[in-house]
């Protein structure tokens, strides 16, 4: 009887430490596909985006990168992970960028502006910013995230709006030039006395016309 209750016991301890093991395999199975789920959200999210995004860790290697290293590069993301930026970038681009790598990697947040040589074989304006990943427990820098957007349209335009002012510039000088200096003959009196009030019109028209020259000179 003893051994019968002994028995008994022992297989209602091993029923329950079998439910318990079903229980915890099922809940990781959940986790898992929880995660998976996360991670096809995030990358869908990512890849619709126009712009490079990634995660690069410590030792300088990509351990997420979305679609457009594809579109941009040439280079599918199975390429890019677990690569080192040296090899996806290139040593002469690499070398450019080392320093706000490592200001990254000190736990700062960069952001800066180069030249990049795209899949089109054209050289186009990025803006970059790297942001740390730190640890919460120790305050250790993991890693950092990247984030590089095309800004040559903008570059375009600003060069564009540069161009236009100085050429607007150097066609006002001549002509101020003359205003000016017939305004400055007027004000000696050489061609006639003016009333009180044409002198102090004299003085207000010689007044904006000297700060435009100023700003036509910039």
């Amino acid at each position: 009887e003893n051994l019968e209750e002994m028995v008994a016991e022992r297989t209602a301890e091993l029923m329950k430490v079998n439910s318990n093991l079903q229980q915890e395999i099922n809940d990781r199975l959940q986790a898992e596909e929880a995660l998976r789920r996360s991670e096809e959200q995030l990358r869908l999210i990512t890849n619709a985006l126009p712009v490079l995004i990634a995660y690069i860790d410590k030792e300088q290697r990509y351990r997420f990168n979305n679609q457009a290293y594809k579109t941009w590069l040439g280079l599918s993301p199975l390429e890019v992970s677990g690569s080192h930026l040296q090899k996806v970038h290139g040593k002469k681009v690499y070398q450019q960028i080392r320093v706000h790598v490592e200001a990254a990697l000190s736990g700062r947040t960069v952001t800066y502006e180069h030249e990049m040589t795209l899949k089109d074989r054209r050289t186009h304006s990025v803006s970059v910013t790297y942001i740390p990943h730190l640890s919460e427990e120790e305050g250790l820098v993991k890693g950092f995230f990247a984030l590089t957007s095309d800004i040559s349209d903008r570059k375009a335009i600003e060069r564009m709006k540069d161009e236009f002012i100085s050429v607007v510039s150097h066609e006002l000088r001549t002509p101020l030039a003359s205003i000016h200096g017939s305004l400055k003959i007027l004000a000696t009196g050489k061609l006639g006395k003016l009333s009180a009030k044409g002198q102090r019109m004299l003085e207000i028209a010689d007044e904006q016309t000297d700060r435009l020259v100023r700003l036509a000179a910039r």
